[in-house]
């Protein structure tokens, strides 16, 4: 009888603890539901209210617009399809990831060089035929529905509400694009975009009568500047925006390689790395809050952990306070960005659109402390993804970043709206570093529409906006049932070996402390530092074809996990790269190429989580393939 009331009442404290943070009563895992109240907004707090009443506004603005939300989106039930879709994925991993269309050519990249991403789906994704031959950008969301984690979309794919295919007489499109900062958490009522249309329709209504705005959210997460690029040029322009608002700065905002360890290898703390430390914490509530309690215990009470000492390593032809845009050598793979930005000002420009160029916000300074368990996510993702990086260098280098974005739009003539510098330095208006809860991207989007006003006004009075819609659109519908492509690597049984293209005797350690070792297989040992080079295969001048290829090889990860990709012949970037972790057998792993011309090396890296740990990988079989009728060609 003890032992039933003990039960019972832990089952009912199991429930009630469920309920209060969030997470299912019905499923044995904890997971994470939505409440059909996430879909309306919540009044601004105290603390929001308190900034937008002491901060600037732009002429013509009134302050009470802040309280103004945007219009509630109606939720259709899902298809009879994606709600058995929906049923299915339960027991997986994949959640969210169920409801895009993938770029069929990213899947055949993914698949064919094993990396493990894909297989956590149940066999299959939904896809598309990109409008590119490139696998960018990676997905698009599905199209006119409303998933089960929050995301409404029109369409077209994007978050929001409808528009019509040919944009109305009379009305403004400012399209935003970026990553997740711009999408949006898919759990929160709006995104910062959602804000921006009923404040730019107020405006419009006292100050441009007969002038109407459509803002349109082309973010979408985990994508970077050539995704966004390409998203420009195949999704946006068709609908003849007028203002192009790009606003990210995470998803390539990395200076590891700036960081010199100070003799001694770096190693992220167990209190930082470890997944768990209470067991059964992804199964109980309760288990989840004690080993919330116990990580208090190791976080410093919020401070930031000591690291060890290193130096960062300033590039010398850089320029920190007044730097070049156009200089080569900038960090945070910014020379990407400016490439991606030219291409996207480029595309707006002959479509008759304008791009608008934001900064960038990080919460972070020297000296911040955060709640432990409150701000537990916020914590890991500061610390553990940037390890050894000190709050102050993070600083340091978000800051660099903005003034990059700043000197561009100066180099280039392009508007300039600085969000980063007034947007209070608060943990209330943070999930982690980067992502904002509602009052945050509500204070966003209210700082960004300041900077938009003037642009707008002078846009309006010189006669540039509104222009007419050019040319109509024709809008291709969603397949129904919608296109699904089996995760399997494409047949490949027309192509032939190409002699002596890559021998496996060939394969050598390309950094001091990494070794290869034997015949066949070929054993590598990379070194311990994360990301770092360990082994590389030259590819025959011979093998470097125009036209489609495939690099082959047969490998077995022994322990740790390795990146193995294609380099061009100027290693200036990888061509395509698969990440595989320890597995208890060999695998195949195929890279296909659009062109073999450019093809320089197989390279294999570390690619552990942190430094610190060694990788082992036995190469058993490498070889190039050509379609036969290219490989009898260059025999001639």
């Amino acid at each position: 009888m003890l032992v039933c009331c003990i039960a019972l009442t832990g089952a009912a404290a199991e429930a009630i603890v469920r309920a209060l943070d969030g997470y299912s009563i019905r499923s044995a895992r904890l997971v994470h539901v939505l409440a059909p109240s996430a879909q309306i907004a919540e009044s601004p707090g105290a603390l929001t209210q308190r900034y937008v009443t002491a901060s600037a506004v732009a002429d013509g603005v009134r302050r009470e617009w802040f309280d103004r939300p945007p219009d509630a989106l109606p939720r259709p039930p899902l298809s009879p399809e994606l709600a058995t879709v929906a049923r299915q994925i339960l027991p997986l991993t994949v959640s969210s990831e169920m409801f895009k269309l993938w770029n069929a050519r990213l899947i055949q990249e993914r698949v064919c060089s094993g990396e493990p991403f894909f297989r956590q789906f149940p066999g299959f994704a939904f896809s598309y035929d990109p409008d590119e031959p490139t696998a960018h950008p990676p997905y698009r969301y599905l199209p006119g529905i409303a998933t089960p984690y929050g995301l409404v979309t029109n369409r077209f794919g994007f978050r929001g509400h409808e528009i019509a295919p040919d944009k109305p007489a009379g009305v403004i499109r400012v399209a935003a694009v970026g990553a997740s900062t711009t999408v949006g958490s898919h759990s929160q009522a709006f995104s910062y975009p959602e804000f921006l249309e009923p404040w730019l329709n107020l405006w419009a209504a006292q100050e441009a009568p007969g002038v109407r705005f459509e803002v349109i959210n082309a973010g979408r997460e985990g994508i970077t500047s050539t995704d966004i690029a390409a998203i420009v040029r195949q999704e946006v322009m068709p609908l003849e925006p007028d203002l192009i608002l790009y606003h990210e700065g995470a998803n390539q905002f990395s200076f590891r390689n700036l960081i010199e360890d100070a003799g001694q290898t770096i190693v992220v703390p167990a209190t930082l790395s470890a997944e768990s430390r209470v067991p059964g914490r992804d199964w109980s509530a309760l288990m989840r809050r004690v080993d919330v309690a116990v990580g208090r215990i190791g976080s410093g009470a919020g401070a930031e952990p000591r690291k060890p000492p290193y130096r960062l390593r300033w590039p010398a032809s850089v320029d920190e306070f007044h730097p070049d845009p156009d200089a080569p050598m900038l960090p945070l793979d910014l020379p990407r960005v400016v490439q991606d930005l030219d291409d996207i000002r480029r595309t707006a420009t002959a479509g008759g659109a304008k791009l608008v160029l934001s900064s960038f916000i990080w919460m972070v300074h020297d000296g911040l402390v955060v709640d432990p368990i409150r701000d537990a996510y916020f914590y890991k993702v500061l610390n553990l993804r940037h390890w050894p990086a000190r709050y102050t260098d993070i600083r340091r280098m978000a800051d660099f970043q903005n003034r990059v974005f700043r000197a561009y739009a100066g180099n280039r003539g392009v508007p300039f709206v600085d969000v980063a510098t007034p947007f209070p330095r608060e943990m209330a208006f943070f999930g982690d570093p980067i992502h904002m809860t509602l009052d945050g991207d509500r204070l966003r989007a209210w700082l960004m529409f300041q900077g938009l006003v003037p642009l707008l006004r002078a846009e309006i009075a010189a006669h540039h906006l509104p222009r007419p819609d050019r040319a109509p659109l024709h809008v291709r519908e969603a397949a129904s049932p919608l296109r699904r492509d089996p995760l399997v690597c494409t047949d490949f049984s027309s192509y032939v070996p190409l002699p002596h293209a890559a021998p496996l005797s060939a394969l050598h350690a390309s950094a001091a402390a990494a070794t290869v070792s034997g015949d066949r297989p070929r054993r590598v040992v990379t070194s311990a530092a994360r990301y770092g080079y360990a082994a590389e295969l030259p590819i025959a001048d011979s093998a470097r074809i125009a036209g489609r290829g495939l690099v082959y090889l047969r490998v077995h990860v022994v322990s740790g996990s390795v990146t193995i990709g294609v380099l061009k012949k100027d290693r200036s970037a990888f061509l395509l790269y698969g990440t595989l972790t320890a597995a208890p057998g060999a695998v195949e792993m195929r890279l296909p190429l659009p062109s073999l011309s450019d093809a320089g090396f197989v390279m294999i890296t570390n690619a552990v989580r942190e430094d610190g740990e060694r990788s082992i990988v036995d190469v058993e079989e490498t070889s190039v393939l050509a379609p036969q009728t290219a490989a009898a060609n260059r025999e001639r």
